[in-house]
């Protein structure tokens, strides 16, 4: 009796269909992995704008009522919304801040809401001296 050698033609096609599916199965897991990262990174970008934004607000911009609306770099649109919270003393003023970023993500709009409170304390001026002794 001969021994027969080597693979048979329906065992090497059964193993190439088993190949390609586990290679198109790892490009599906791959593609939609670099897609999340994608995603995350436009996400982070977008925080890391409003972040600076709010950080902003009262040292370097004007603490204000009102609405006021910008675009950061990279295509990322902002609108705030600023307003005075009732009650307390006057010298310590409460604030809700509102800012909204918008950018398109995968040609579909994508948007970050963020709501905080600021505190603006007002320092009394200092009262005039005559330089008289008292």
């Amino acid at each position: 009796m001969r021994r027969q050698r080597g693979f048979s033609l329906l065992e090497t096609i059964a193993a190439m269909l088993l190949l390609a599916i586990v290679f198109g199965t790892l490009m599906k897991i791959s593609s939609g992995s670099l897609h999340a990262t994608s995603m995350v990174r436009t996400r982070d970008q977008a925080a890391m704008w409003v972040d600076s934004k709010l950080e902003a607000l009262g040292h370097t911009e004007p603490l204000a009522e009102g609405s006021t609306s910008g675009r950061f770099e990279g295509g990322y649109d902002w609108r705030m919304g600023i307003e005075r919270l009732p009650g307390g003393p006057d010298e310590l003023r409460l604030y809700r801040v509102r800012l909204d970023v918008s950018w398109q993500e995968a040609a579909r709009p994508a948007r970050l809401s963020f709501t905080t409170l600021k505190l603006e304390t007002a320092i009394p001026a200092p009262a005039a001296t005559t330089g008289e002794p008292e």
